[in-house]
């Protein structure tokens, strides 16, 4: 309610590639009093929240985080996102959601997604970034020359900018030692490799500690344990393939790894109550 969006583009069945970046939605957005994004998952994309003016709340995960203009909120890969303004306030923001094929670019941002998958620490303020993807949106609704070249420049320069806004907080911020850091880091661990993970004792050799040791600290600190999370990461994440793609529930179950078919149809079902065929339709009829 109480919100002006204007897109752009939106692409999220087939996204448009510009270079190494494929564009999902880029756009502005004007909220008034009381408005409200609803809560939607992500599926394997960045999205950049970038606050021109005004002030609100940026929900990821079920963490509120306030942001005010200027602030830049990076939200991840398979986060559960939602935006409201409270009452007597307005916020207006732009938008930039992407995916990024470059390898380099890629394994930077996993190092993010690792790092910071607090969501409270993923503000960032960049003036040059600001402006990018103020750039990009102008030149998104002007037909001129060399447009898709212009983009695929100025989308990478933003990939960019998000990248060395982080490192530049790393590299003053202290080694994460404490135990809610290191269970940030079995998330965002989990999250961006949710189509890769074939052990869980793969987190062990990229986080450089012994799978007992990371297991009590992460049952201790979220009452639940690491296996837990993966599988229910997992089935959050075949909600959004049933709900977002035509993929048949074979290829959903071997994209994330599941030894059958039958066996992901009787995990979801037993979590969520209802087969996943059932699911789908319902979300088919909700459109109807």
């Amino acid at each position: 309610m109480g919100q002006l969006l204007y897109h752009y583009e939106k692409f999220f069945v087939d996204p448009v590639s510009y270079g190494q970046i494929s564009l999902l939605q880029l756009g502005t957005s004007h909220c008034k009093s009381g408005a409200v994004i609803s809560e939607h998952a992500h599926w394997d994309y960045f999205e950049l929240t970038v606050v021109t003016s005004g002030e609100g709340i940026v929900e990821t995960n079920g963490i509120s985080v306030p942001v005010k203009r200027d602030d830049i909120y990076v939200s991840f890969p398979l986060d559960r996102h939602r935006i409201s303004v409270p009452d007597n306030t307005t916020m207006h923001y732009d938008f930039f959601a992407f995916f990024v094929h470059d390898t380099e670019l890629f394994g930077e941002l996993q190092n993010i997604i690792l790092q910071y998958g607090d969501p409270t620490k993923r503000v960032i303020k960049n003036g040059q970034l600001k402006q990018l993807v103020s750039s990009a949106i102008y030149e998104m609704s002007e037909d001129k020359m060399l447009k898709s070249a212009y983009l695929e420049t100025l989308f990478r320069q933003i990939v960019i900018q998000i990248i060395r806004s982080f490192s530049n907080q790393s590299s003053t911020a202290a080694v994460p030692v404490n135990k809610d850091e290191l269970c940030y880091q079995i998330m965002g661990y989990i999250t961006a490799n949710i189509y890769s993970i074939r052990s869980l004792q793969q987190i062990t050799e990229e986080l450089k500690y012994d799978y007992t040791y990371l297991s009590k600290v992460f049952k201790k600190n979220t009452s639940q344990t690491i296996s837990d999370y993966y599988n229910l990461r997992r089935l959050e994440t075949a909600c959004t393939l049933i709900r977002e793609t035509d993929l048949s529930f074979t290829q959903i179950a071997a994209k994330l790894n599941y030894s059958s078919v039958y066996s992901f149809s009787k995990a979801f079902k037993k979590h969520y109550r209802i087969a996943p065929m059932d699911y789908r339709k319902s979300v088919l009829a909700e459109r109807s």
